[in-house]
C-alpha cells in the first residue's frame, strides 16, 4: 500500500502545476456532481416518502370509515333482533329446550351485509338454539364450556356486545370452523324483565370485510391483525408476511409510532396502523417502496448530468485559475533560465502583492544584490590589480635610477 502511494504520489507531484490544477479540478467536480446527485436522490425520497405517506393515510382513513359503518351496521342489526318478537319467542323457547327455529325474516335481516358467514341463537346455558353458516362450518360449542367466552360476560350484564375475532383454527365457535370470522356477540333481554335470557352472535368472514367484490381494488395493500397478530384480512400480494414482520407492526401499533418499514420477501413497505373502535383488530395499510429501484436509475443519470453541468460551469474558473497562477510562474522560470545563462540584468515585474508578487520580488532583489556584489568584486580586483602594478613600478624605478648613476 505504501509503494502504491508513494509511486502515484511521486508522479502527482512531478505533474506541472497546470496539470496538476486540472486533476484537483476535476476531482473537485466529480465529488460536487456525487454530492449534488446524492442530494437529488434524498430529496426524491423524501418527496416519494411524502407521496406514500399521504397515499397510506387517504387509503387508511377510508377503509377504516368502511370498516366502522360495517360494523355499526351490524349493531344494528343486532339491535333490531333484540326486539324482535320471533327472536323473544325463539329464545324462550330455547330455554324451554323446545325447538325454535330461524325463519327467513330474520335471516334476510343479516344477510343484507356481503360479509355476512354466520347466524346463532344461544339459551342461557350456552346451548345452540339454531344457526345458520353459509361456509358450512358445523358442531357448535356450547359456550359455557370454555371460560373467558363473551357469552359469560353478557349473561353476567357487563356489557350489551362484545366483537371477537375467531381464528379457523381456535375452535371456540363451532368445531368444524371453515373461515377466519369476526363475530359480534350481543346478549338478548327480556322485554318484560329485562334479565338476560340468551345470545345472538353474528359472524361476518373477515377476509371479506373490505375485498368483497365490488371493493374497491386499490386497497389491496391494506391487512388487519389481531392482538396474536394473526391476520384476519389481507390479500395474496401479502401472503408472504412472516410472524417476525407481524411482530413488527404490532409492536409500531404499540408504541403509536407514525409508521414502520418492514420487508416481505424481496420487497420493502412503510405501513401505517389505526385501530378500530370497540373491535379486536387493528387496521394496517402497506405501500411498496419502489426508492431503491428508482435511485439504480436516478443516481447514475443525475451524476453524468451534473458532472457535464459542473464542468461547463467551472471552466472558466479552471481557465482563470490557469491564468494567475500558471502564468506567472512559467514567467519566473523563464526570467531564472536567462539568469542561469548569465542575463544578470534579468528582471520580472509582476503586479499584484501575492505569493507570486513576492516570489517575483525577492527574485529581482536577489538579481540586484547579485550584481551588486559581481560590480564589487570586479571593482575590488581591478584594485588589487592597480595596486600591484603601483608595487612593481615602485620597485623597477630605484633600479632604473641606480643603472643611470
Amino acid at each position: 500500500m505504501k509503494i502504491f502511494e508513494g509511486r502515484y504520489q511521486n508522479s502527482f507531484m512531478n505533474l506541472s502545476i497546470s496539470k496538476k490544477i486540472i486533476l484537483l479540478m476535476a476531482l473537485f467536480t466529480v465529488m460536487l456532481a456525487l454530492s449534488w446527485s446524492t442530494l437529488l436522490v434524498y430529496l426524491n425520497n423524501q418527496f416519494l416518502k411524502s407521496e406514500n405517506m399521504a397515499f397510506l393515510q387517504e387509503s387508511l382513513g377510508k377503509a377504516k370509515k368502511e370498516m366502522v359503518r360495517e360494523c355499526h351496521t351490524t349493531q344494528a342489526i343486532a339491535n333490531y333482533y333484540v326486539m324482535m318478537p320471533e327472536i323473544q319467542r325463539l329464545v324462550q323457547m330455547g330455554n324451554q329446550y323446545q325447538p325454535a327455529y330461524i325463519n327467513s325474516r330474520i335471516l334476510k335481516a343479516a344477510s343484507q351485509n356481503p360479509a355476512f358467514i354466520g347466524l346463532a341463537f344461544y339459551n342461557k346455558t350456552g346451548d345452540v338454539i339454531d344457526y345458520i353458516s353459509l361456509d358450512v362450518a358445523f358442531d357448535p360449542i356450547n359456550q359455557t364450556e370454555i371460560s373467558g367466552r363473551p357469552f359469560e360476560r353478557l349473561m353476567d350484564g357487563e356489557c350489551e356486545y362484545i366483537w371477537e375475532y375467531i381464528d379457523h383454527t381456535d375452535q371456540l365457535y363451532m368445531k368444524n370452523e371453515r373461515s377466519d370470522r369476526l363475530c359480534l356477540w350481543h346478549v338478548i333481554c327480556d322485554i318484560v324483565s329485562a334479565q338476560p335470557i340468551g345470545v345472538v352472535a353474528i359472524s361476518l368472514d373477515s377476509q371479506e370485510l373490505l375485498f368483497s367484490e365490488g371493493k374497491n381494488k386499490e386497497r389491496n395493500g391494506l391487512i388487519m391483525l389481531d392482538s396474536r397478530g394473526k391476520m384476519a384480512m389481507g390479500n395474496d400480494a401479502l401472503a408472504e408476511m412472516g410472524d417476525l414482520q407481524r411482530k413488527m407492526l404490532l409492536q409500531c401499533a404499540q408504541r403509536g409510532a407514525d409508521y414502520t418499514t418492514i420487508s416481505i420477501g424481496k420487497r420493502s413497505y412503510y405501513a401505517i396502523s389505526s385501530d378500530i373502535p370497540d373491535v379486536p383488530l387493528t387496521l394496517y395499510a402497506l405501500s411498496l417502496i419502489q426508492n431503491d429501484q428508482l435511485n439504480m436509475v436516478i443516481l447514475p443519470l443525475n451524476f453524468i448530468i451534473s458532472s457535464v453541468l459542473f464542468f461547463l460551469l467551472l471552466f472558466p474558473i479552471y481557465y482563470l485559475l490557469s491564468r494567475i497562477i500558471t502564468q506567472p510562474l512559467m514567467q519566473l522560470h523563464r526570467s531564472i533560465q536567462q539568469f542561469s545563462a548569465g542575463n544578470f540584468d534579468a528582471n520580472i515585474h509582476f503586479k499584484y502583492n501575492d505569493e507570486i508578487g513576492q516570489l517575483g520580488r525577492a527574485f529581482n532583489n536577489m538579481v540586484k544584490e547579485n550584481k551588486r556584489l559581481i560590480d564589487q568584486s570586479y571593482a575590488l580586483k581591478l584594485r588589487q590589480k592597480e595596486a600591484e602594478l603601483n608595487a612593481l613600478q615602485a620597485q623597477i624605478n630605484p633600479h632604473f635610477l641606480y643603472n643611470l648613476i
